[in-house]
């Protein structure tokens, strides 16, 4: 068929996702209506037997398809109750409170969305009628609870209802390794799946509740290495609520340009969340009473399909705007003494010096940077490609009032000494190549402590040659990411004079 008209069927049956059974009000049809007639095809079974490792295959049977049919009669029966007419279908979930999730997913064409295009254009439409009476259901007991359980242990089992929803949607792809359901972001975005897997959030086993709820309580047992309580509160980031001088580490991991699409893959996990815990103060947008999903209007990406408050197209100035004012407020909150840690891993050279600006602009000195091994080798968006495998902690502190102006010619001729140096100390961690590009930043003193501190530098008279010693060789593309050279590459201009 041509990919016009399978978009088309797709989009008439909101994503092709749902079996399709005879029209039970068709008189005149005498087939048997619970026996699939279009949609979507069941592959196959399968099934675990106690007390014998791995997994068995088998064919689907009528009752399997007789299984998703009471499913989707079920799902209507939980609509109808919350329309409050018999006979009423409001499945569309024109109410932001509908059982299943009705919010709009973002205008196509958004960053990582492809789904819109087959007819997926609301929340709820990324799962099946089974998916859909499992979550339902999970919600309604979490909202149920007695008010005498604990908040945090409430909070525990929606953050597990969250979960599941990842692995319990149409767009799950069957991980034939581990022979489970493999979670929909392998990468940041939701795109169409041919075929999907799946799970059964009742059993014991992958892609089910209680595995959810183990892995949530893993995570948080993970975390609780402090005996203090912790506030967690919504704001803008260009607004701290903090006063001056109060805070003593500042650590942020700032979103990186068009990259990922944040705010709108987090409605993913929200649309459930709220659900489960309606009226939590965190479950709302406190710039726009009136959004229903999480706050976009303030967020700090580069996204021209999405407008700020007043109107404005979110470009590069945009952003690159909102980073150094979000530099300059965690600088404020900052006391005199205390330190700041920024995480970068992007490639180019260009988004290394609007960073760096940014962060210098708004009153920092850098003093060192640490790669670390944070990403899984294993992860979709590492397979055949260069993606980077550590991220570069960059460890900053708030500039003196009272910092100087350095030298170039001093700088240059003392920084490929320290470049140096730090190459030979990363090689053998095994930090090499682009990486330890991306780590040169290093504390700092004397003749390159001023240049750090972002004062400003006489330009050099005549720029240096880069030779090797007979030890070491200062590659040429990592002379541009250091000292701003103006001189064209494969990336661009870098980081230039101030």
């Amino acid at each position: 068929l041509a990919p016009e008209r399978v978009r088309a069927q797709l989009a008439a049956q909101r994503g092709g996702a749902e079996v399709v059974f005879a029209d039970p009000s068709d008189r005149t049809d005498q087939t048997d209506h619970t026996r699939r007639i279009g949609g979507a095809r069941l592959l196959a079974v399968v099934t675990l037997r106690p007390g014998e490792p791995g997994r068995r295959y088998r064919l689907p049977t009528d009752r399997d398809y007789e299984a998703v049919w009471k499913a989707q009669q079920r799902l209507a029966a939980i609509v109808r109750r919350w329309d409050g007419s018999v006979g009423s279908d409001r499945s569309d979930g024109s109410s932001p409170l509908s059982p299943v999730p009705g919010e709009p997913l973002p205008p196509i064409g958004t960053l990582g969305f492809r789904v819109q295009r087959y007819g997926m254009l609301h929340w709820g439409d990324l799962f099946t009628a089974r998916q859909k009476v499992g979550l339902v259901t999970l919600a309604r007991l979490v909202r149920e609870l007695s008010p005498t359980v604990p908040p945090a242990v409430r909070e525990g089992l929606a953050l597990s209802l969250s979960k599941l929803s990842e692995l319990a949607n149409s767009i799950c792809a069957w991980e034939p390794i581990a022979e489970c359901p493999r979670h929909v972001f392998g990468r940041q975005a939701l795109p169409i799946a041919w075929d999907f897997a799946e799970g059964v959030p009742s059993a014991q086993a992958s892609g089910s509740f209680i595995v959810s709820v183990e892995n949530t309580n893993d995570g948080a047992q993970c975390v609780s290495f402090s005996s203090g309580a912790g506030q967690v509160q919504l704001a803008d980031a260009t607004e701290h609520p903090l006063p001056d001088d109060t805070a003593t580490v500042w650590f942020t991991d700032p979103p990186y340009y068009d990259t990922v699409p944040y705010a709108d893959l987090s409605d993913f996990f929200f649309v459930w969340l709220k659900r489960a815990l309606p009226g939590h103060p965190l479950l709302r947008d406190p710039f726009d009473p009136t959004n229903q999903l999480v706050p976009k209007a303030r967020e700090a990406v580069q996204n021209e399909r999405s407008a700020t408050e007043d109107g404005r197209p979110k470009d590069k100035a945009f952003y690159e705007d909102a980073m150094a004012r979000a530099f300059a407020e965690g600088r404020r909150v900052l006391r005199g003494d205390g330190v700041g840690s920024v995480v970068f891993a992007h490639k180019t050279t260009e988004d290394w010096e609007a960073l760096l600006s940014g962060m210098i602009k708004g009153g920092w000195t850098i003093t060192g940077s640490w790669p670390i091994a944070t990403e899984m080798a294993s992860r979709l968006r590492a397979r055949d490609s260069a993606a980077l495998a550590t991220s570069v902690h960059l460890v900053c502190r708030p500039r003196p009032d009272g910092a100087g102006i350095g030298d170039w010619d001093e700088v240059y001729r003392e920084l490929p000494v320290r470049v140096g140096d730090w190459i030979e100390r990363l090689q053998p961690e095994g930090v090499r190549g682009g990486r330890s590009g991306l780590c040169l930043y290093r504390p700092g003193d004397g003749n390159l402590q001023p240049l750090l501190q972002g004062r400003g530098c006489r330009r050099p008279r005549d720029p240096p040659q880069w030779r090797s010693n007979g030890k070491r060789t200062l590659p040429a593309g990592l002379s541009r990411l250091c000292l701003g050279d103006r001189r064209p590459s494969g990336a661009g201009a870098s980081a230039g004079h101030r």
